[in-house]
């Protein structure tokens, strides 16, 4: 079964490349999280955390192993 997570960590690009290649991420879109404006663009995201949303196969991997990893590559 598909599940999603939701994780902000500086530089969505970054993480979007480490994180799509963990097992059992079945695909990932970057996007913001929060923030004070109705339409967030990458040249105005005030207050905007650069997030990532994870579509993973829960049989594959878990909520668990995926925040393991993101907490190891986050300075």
């Amino acid at each position: 079964m598909a599940k999603k997570l939701y994780l902000a960590g500086g530089c969505f690009w970054g993480l979007q490349e480490l994180m799509r290649h963990q097992p059992g991420v079945l695909s990932t879109m970057v996007g913001y999280a929060g923030g004070s404006n109705n339409n967030p663009t990458y040249e105005s995201h005030p207050g905007h955390a650069e997030a990532l949303e994870i579509t993973y196969d829960e049989t594959k991997t878990s909520a668990a192993e995926l925040y393991d990893y993101f907490f190891r590559i986050h300075d």
